[in-house]
């Protein structure tokens, strides 16, 4: 994830989408070496398993640069973070309850840190969104163009 961040902060338009993209960058190398440790004190190799899930969305968010429009590229991107953002805070969540149960407190309570971490970037990119991004990229968009549903 941190490798995409890093990759997607040339291509976003968007000054403080570009910024909050590049400060996550780098928190996600800090978070990845403190997962790490916290992992091997419990004998779990994070590399062991691949995330099929989490690769799946990495990948549609490479996607989202490659095909949407220029005028819609940051807008696109940050609800591509978004649904990163909450599956890594649903998993989060999910190891946080796991190690309570398992009794180890500490553990938890540092996965339910990265949890609230990672909602309140997720408020950031939602703020951003809705201030700016989604209006520039429905600007762009002539309303007889623009899909509509009956549902």
């Amino acid at each position: 994830l941190g490798a995409l961040a890093n990759k997607l902060v040339p291509v976003v338009a968007n000054g403080p989408l570009a910024f909050r993209l590049q400060e996550y960058a780098t928190e996600l190398q800090t978070r990845r070496s403190d997962l790490d440790d916290v992992l091997a004190r419990i004998g779990v190799d994070a590399r062991e398993h691949t995330d099929d899930a989490m690769q799946a969305l990495v990948a549609e968010a490479d996607k989202m640069v490659q095909v949407c429009a220029e005028s819609v590229r940051d807008a696109a991107i940050a609800a591509s973070l978004q649904r990163i953002i909450h599956y890594k805070i649903a998993g989060y969540g999910i190891i946080a309850s796991y190690a309570k149960a398992l009794g180890r407190h500490e553990q938890a309570g540092h996965f339910a840190q990265l949890a609230d971490r990672d909602k309140a970037i997720d408020a950031e990119i939602s703020e951003l969104a809705k201030a700016t991004l989604n209006l520039e990229a429905a600007r762009s968009i002539p309303i007889e163009s623009a899909p509509m549903t009956t549902h």
